[in-house]
């Protein structure tokens, strides 16, 4: 989909139709990401009446300017919005839409969502291989997560995965195994003091048979929720649904 397209790329389509088109460009730094969301009338009537609601959610606070209420045909807006990640989470914010054109009776509603997942706040952490083994070793029990299944791309393609898709400082690619090291950075809410800095050390483990066309993933993590969610979002592009 567009979507989870948009979740491992910069820039790209958000939403395409043939009276609106919706175009994303993404800037990620530290705990802090900013998103411009391009509006783009393409039909030959107006489009009116344009509701933007972008849901709160405790785990990323987001500034948002005006969004476009009426855009003529051929008119093009920009919604720019500035976002701080507070704490590790899976499932990002909606986007949601609504708009009238003419000629419809009722208003045309998008349950879009925020291609905003939390490896956007992820920087690649620069470890030799026999570092990333020492870490490795170190933080293992209830600080891992793992999974497996069917593979959904080659084991060739692990180390672009992790360096293009997740943010992350590929270690080692070896035919059997490839191995990434990143950061993941967040601004924690303390109750009744100013946010404080979380940068969690995450280690990642992609193991690929060729022959069985069988994937396993292994993450570890300072931060065990860290863990869990990571290695959900990289099977969601690594592992088959089934």
């Amino acid at each position: 989909s567009l979507w989870k397209t948009l979740c491992i790329r910069d820039e790209g389509s958000f939403f395409e139709s043939p009276a609106l088109s919706l175009a994303v460009r993404q800037e990620y730094r530290g705990a802090h990401g900013r998103l411009q969301i391009a509006w783009l009338n393409r039909g030959s009537r107006p489009i009116t009446n344009i509701r933007v609601h972008i849901a709160e959610a405790p785990f990323l606070a987001i500034k948002a300017s005006g969004a476009p209420t009426d855009l003529e045909p051929g008119g093009r807006q920009v919604h720019m919005l500035e976002m701080e990640c507070r704490e590790p989470f899976l499932q990002p914010p909606r986007y949601m839409v609504q708009f009238s054109v003419p000629g419809k009776s009722e208003p045309v509603t998008l349950p879009l969502m925020l291609p905003t997942i939390m490896t956007k706040f992820m920087a690649p952490a620069q470890l030799a291989p026999a570092e990333f083994l020492q870490h490795w070793e170190a933080t293992g029990g209830p600080r891992e997560a793992q999974n497996a299944g069917p593979a959904s791309c080659e084991a060739r393609e692990f180390a672009g995965q992790l360096s293009q898709g997740f943010n992350m400082h590929v270690v080692e690619h070896l035919p059997t195994h490839t191995h990434g090291a990143g950061v993941f950075n967040a601004m924690a809410q303390v109750q009744g003091g100013a946010p404080q800095r979380m940068s969690v050390a995450c280690m990642v483990r992609l193991e690929g048979n060729e022959a069985s066309r069988a994937t396993r993933i292994v993450v570890r993590a300072q931060h065990p929720q860290v863990s869990q969610l990571l290695t959900q979002i990289l099977s969601s592009y690594l592992i088959q649904v089934q």
